[in-house]
This record gives C-alpha cells, sequence and structure tokens, in this order.
C-alpha cells in the first residue's frame, strides 16, 4: 500500500495505515515533520519494541507488520534465562539453558500489543526502521526470517555491554541490509540506551589473513 502526497501541504492525503503504531500522533505528517532527515516510503516499515527488563536494562523486540492483513511476525533474542523475555537464571555457560531466539506470528495492532513496553523508556510505541529495498512486509519478513533461521545467537551472554539478546536483534537487521546506528526518540530526539546493540563483532569476525 503506498500512499499519495499532497506536494503543496507536504501532507500525505491519507491517513498512516500503521496508525499510532508509527509513533506520530499525527497520521498525515511525513517523517515526523523531518524530510530532510528521514524518509517513508511505504508506511508499512519495520519497527522496532524496546522495553524495560530485569536489572535495569532495556530489550528491543523486531517487528513486521502488515495492516492490509492486521498481521505481523515479532522476533526475539534470548535472554539470559534461555528466554526471550528475559527471564532469569544462568548465562550461557555451564549447562545453563541454550540461548534460543523467538519468532512468533500475532494478529492485531502491534503498538496495542507490544507498546507498553516502548513507553515504559518514554517512546511513544514502536520505532520506525528505513527498511531500505524492502518495500513491502512480505519482503521484509521473508529477509527477516533468512536472517533469523542462518544466526543462532551466540552462548556468552553480557546483559551490559553484549553480545545478548539485543545485539542479536541488530544482527539479523545487518544481515537484511539495515543499519540503525542508534535508537532516537522521535518526539524528544534523545538517544535511547540499548545494551549491547553495537557489540556485534562476536557474529561477524574477521577472517585471518
Amino acid at each position: 500500500m503506498h500512499r499519495v502526497q499532497n506536494p503543496g501541504t507536504g501532507r500525505w492525503t491519507s491517513q498512516d495505515p500503521l496508525g499510532f503504531a508509527a509513533g506520530d500522533a499525527n497520521l498525515y505528517r511525513y517523517a515526523f515533520n523531518s524530510p530532510t532527515d528521514l524518509t517513508d516510503g511505504s508506511g508499512e516499515d519495520i519497527l522496532l519494541y524496546p522495553g524495560p527488563v530485569m536489572g535495569g536494562h532495556c530489550h528491543v523486540s523486531i517487528v513486521v507488520y502488515d495492516p492490509k492483513t492486521g498481521t505481523g511476525v515479532k522476533y526475539d533474542g534470548a535472554g539470559p534465562g534461555g528466554s526471550s523475555a528475559n527471564g532469569g537464571g544462568p548465562s550461557g555457560s555451564g549447562g545453563a539453558t541454550p540461548l534460543k531466539p523467538e519468532r512468533k506470528e500475532f494478529t492485531g495492532d502491534p503498538d496495542k500489543l507490544f507498546g507498553g513496553a516502548p513507553k515504559r523508556v518514554g517512546l511513544p510505541g514502536g520505532v520506525l526502521v528505513d527498511p531500505g529495498p524492502l518495500a513491502t512486509p512480505a519482503q521484509q519478513q521473508a529477509a527477516l526470517d533468512r536472517a533469523f533461521d542462518s544466526t543462532p545467537q551466540i552462548q556468552l551472554y553480557n546483559a551490559a555491554y553484549g553480545p545478548n539478546s539485543n545485539t542479536f536483534a541488530n544482527v539479523i537487521l545487518l544481515k537484511c541490509g539495515i543499519m540503525v546506528g542508534e535508537i532516537v526518540n522521535p518526539k524528544t530526539g534523545n538517544h535511547v540506551s540499548i545494551p549491547g546493540w553495537s557489540n556485534t563483532g562476536p557474529y561477524f569476525p574477521k577472517k585471518k589473513k
């Protein structure tokens, strides 16, 4: 689904098909009114849902949602107890539960289902990600499924610095050609601290010469 933009006002002529899940209270505004910094090619982009977890840390879920069907898929890296919900337990070695990432299909508005988590870290809802050439939800899901299936989560686990569930999430985005250097609150412009997000080195070891 593509929307028509009014070049005179710089607004879309119809509401964002993601509704308030796009993170903007103005459903007609283009790219949070920052067209020089952001793009919104389809209105159906991938969403990130950061939320607080045990120990004062933050866990990020990746969501792909198709507003035409009202369905989507949620991807999570595993927490220290082997659970994507970041349950307690031993971490990654010495007989610990294997760290198994989780992929779940869902039906319904993702911001109603998962929007409570980002609000607890000061975000208005899910954070939009530019999917680059992955223009449709089907393309986005297919690419993420391939990356998810081909990426076993590293068993070493460090909640504060990574690798951890956030590292895994960033890695599967990178494998899809999607680069998210940092997560920014669209309302305030403030950086959201995501432990382990950028510590992707263990997943991409340098080849020995």
